[in-house]
């Protein structure tokens, strides 16, 4: 993709990234710990064995989870690409594995006895309240997230159940009573901070969360979703380079005469109603709507650094070519006009893109293969798709029973070749007759 400058502050930056190196530190702490205890001469207990096996068996695991959590993160630039829930799963998981941690931990000080009665009691209150403070901080990095809240109850509740059951020396052990007061204090701390926060109750809160809701939404239709993380954590690059994008140009025929022998409002609204229905469909087959000029449509796959499959996104694109010619027949017919008609050009290449203006913003996109799209649609025939030699090399690896007839090679000023055709389904000569809607 294009370069990223920013990319380690924004890592830094990034909740995820904070959360994962917390889990970090923590599986330092836990290991360092449970050396300790290893060699602790207080453990006389005769499953010692046992209890270092479960110990060593986490630390591999927590070092397993860490690598991959790096990974997953790494692989989303730790949120950018990664929806709201996913991220949620991510902090969740981070505060399972801590508590894992913990159950070990306490299974393997049971195991090992850690010799009299008094010293068992300290290592469980030290090592649980160091568990305890671990997923209070995860709460505090989620305020919103219940799960490190209910693990962290439940830390305390196995520690209380194992000094003031098993022990019998829960009034009588200061330590305990000294964490269980600080674990208290902070869950008092959390829930003010969460519920009773005022801004909650507050009606201008109300107004200027609906507002950025709004802002949200429309920015969502402006710019790829990948671009849009990235702004939304004030990380945007100045240019991103996309591969193997599939682009369509379309164009209404006709559309000059129409608005000869009708009202403006006429034109303007045919020209509404025929833009809205293709936005619906480009929403529904998740393809990115680039920019509308006069009466011209432009659309490209979703942008992405990172492609999926180029196979798909360019049958996607190509539906959405098959949907056009479709609507312009019915509207065709609707108002009566039969000089109106789409022209559609396809092409697969590589787009350099970038958000451009300040107060009006918008997503534009640069390159040969973009004039080379262009020119694949003004060289094409009304009611049908024409495509570059290599949207056909893309499309016979994806989509069946199609036919390719030659249209004409388009000669370009930088002295490149690109050789068009007409695709049409088999047997038939336009996708209208055939009715092939996806």
């Amino acid at each position: 993709g294009g370069g990223d400058p920013g990319g380690t502050m924004r890592m830094r930056g990034s909740p995820l990234f904070s959360q994962w190196v917390s889990y970090v530190a923590f599986w330092i702490c836990y290991s360092a710990e449970s050396l300790c205890v290893a060699f602790s001469k207080q453990v006389v207990h005769m499953d010692m064995t046992l209890a270092i096996t479960i110990r060593v068996g986490y630390i591999f695991s927590g070092l397993a989870v860490i690598i991959a959590m790096y990974m997953f993160g790494k692989n989303s630039r730790w949120g950018v690409r990664m929806s709201r829930f996913a991220s949620s799963v991510f902090a969740d998981c981070i505060a399972v594995a801590v508590f894992a941690g913990f159950f070990c931990a306490f299974i393997s000080n049971i195991l090992a006895g850690l010799g009299q009665s008094k010293n068992r009691t300290f290592w469980m209150v030290f090592e649980g309240f160091f568990f305890v403070m671990g997923l209070m901080h995860l709460c505090r990095l989620n305020p919103q997230r219940l799960i490190p809240v209910c693990l962290c109850l439940l830390c305390v509740c196995c520690i209380l159940a194992y000094v003031g059951v098993v022990e019998q020396q829960f009034f009588g052990n200061e330590l305990l009573l000294e964490c269980l007061g600080s674990a208290l204090f902070l869950f008092l701390m959390h829930i003010i901070a969460i519920i009773f926060d005022p801004r909650r109750a507050s009606a201008d809160h109300k107004a200027i969360c609906e507002e950025h809701e709004r802002v949200s939404e429309l920015l969502d239709s402006m710019l790829p979703k990948e671009v849009l993380a990235e702004m939304k954590s004030r990380h945007l690059s100045l240019a991103y380079t996309y591969e193997d994008m599939t682009f369509l140009f379309a164009d209404i025929v006709g559309f000059t005469r129409y608005c000869a022998t009708h009202s403006a409002e006429q034109a303007v609204h045919l020209v509404t109603r025929l833009f809205a229905e293709f936005d619906t469909e480009a929403v529904r087959l998740g393809i990115y709507k680039v920019c509308t000029i006069g009466d011209a449509y432009v659309v490209v796959n979703e942008p992405r650094t990172q492609l999926l499959d180029k196979y798909s996104d360019c049958e996607s694109v190509f539906v959405m070519g098959k949907y056009m010619l479709h609507t312009i027949a019915r509207i065709r017919e609707e108002v009566n006009h039969e000089g109106l008609d789409m022209r559609i050009g396809l092409h697969v290449g590589r787009f350099v893109g970038g958000v451009i203006g300040t107060k009006r913003l918008r997503f534009d996109v640069w390159g040969e293969d973009v004039l080379i799209g262009n020119n694949v649609e003004s060289h094409g025939i009304a009611g049908q798709i024409c495509v570059s030699q290599s949207a056909r090399e893309v499309l016979q690896e994806k989509v069946r029973d199609l036919e390719f007839t030659f249209n004409q090679d388009i000669s370009l000023k930088t002295g490149r070749i690109v050789r068009t055709y007409v695709c049409t389904p088999a047997g038939h000569r336009t996708f209208n007759d055939s009715m092939l809607l996806t």
